[in-house]
């Protein structure tokens, strides 16, 4: 039916076209045409409006219709949008709790990533300063307690002996082992613990350069840069703090 009223009004759309066109509305009768041309293409129109608002309607009646057996058959969780709903829930239900398990596994992740790399900085601020620090430093208190000027003796020729190896000591063991030291104060002082400061090793700093000097020029301006007591102790007692912090992060990992 809807496709005969389609066919129908392009055959008369394409007859009357040509009419118009031949005669150019030159006459009344043309125009006449052309009228009647507008007035079946409206009522086709109106025909092809009334025929889908029927089919729709008859669609309409139909849903209803299933709509109301189905909800005099089936539960009530079966009728109706509550299918629709079931679902939506399942759905916001089930992806919850994927996201509450991926933002746990982000959360552990992430607690263990900074537990890595707080044990690789306290592991090298162990292996790159602390340590070799306080090795270098106790080495050379010891032997500049075991061989050094105030270990002398009294006898003249004993004494000579004493400072023949106390200066091979020196030269060959004491001023590399203070380049060493150096070299870990300037290029490694970035690993410092929270709680040190560079400013602790300022006056050690001082007397290494002032020592390499006193070491080839005798001076006794070298007497104003003397040896911090206290700084092995200190290095000893950072280094502890930074090893302890280190172990507990190992202990609860």
């Amino acid at each position: 039916m809807m496709t005969l009223v389609i066919n129908v009004s392009y055959k008369l759309r394409i007859a009357f076209s040509t009419v118009t066109k031949s005669k150019r509305f030159t006459t009344p009768y043309s125009a006449y045409g052309l009228l009647l041309h507008r007035t079946i293409e409206y009522f086709v129109v109106i025909m092809i409006l009334l025929y889908y608002f029927s089919a729709f309607g008859q669609q309409l009646l139909r849903f209803e219709f299933h709509l109301a057996q189905s909800q005099t058959q089936n539960p009530w969780y079966q009728n109706g949008y509550w299918p629709l709903v079931g679902a939506i829930a399942i759905l916001v239900v089930t992806n919850s709790v994927s996201l509450y398990e991926v933002i746990l596994s982000s959360r552990r992740n992430y607690r263990n990533d900074v537990k890595l790399k707080n044990i690789d900085l306290l592991s090298e601020k162990l292996n790159s300063f602390y340590n070799p620090l306080y090795s270098l430093l106790s080495a050379n208190q010891s032997l500049f307690m075991v061989f050094g000027p105030r270990s002398f003796p009294e006898d003249r020729i004993r004494r000579e002996a004493a400072a023949k190896i106390w200066a091979e000591i020196r030269g060959n063991v004491i001023l590399p082992n203070n380049d060493r030291i150096l070299g870990i104060l300037e290029d490694q002082s970035h690993l410092l613990h929270d709680r040190d400061e560079i400013r602790n090793y300022v006056e050690l700093i001082n007397h290494l350069h002032s020592y390499k000097i006193f070491c080839e020029i005798t001076t006794e301006i070298h007497n104003s840069f003397k040896f911090p007591e206290y700084i092995v102790a200190h290095v000893e007692a950072a280094r502890s703090e930074v090893l302890n912090s280190l172990n507990s992060i190992r202990k609860f990992s």
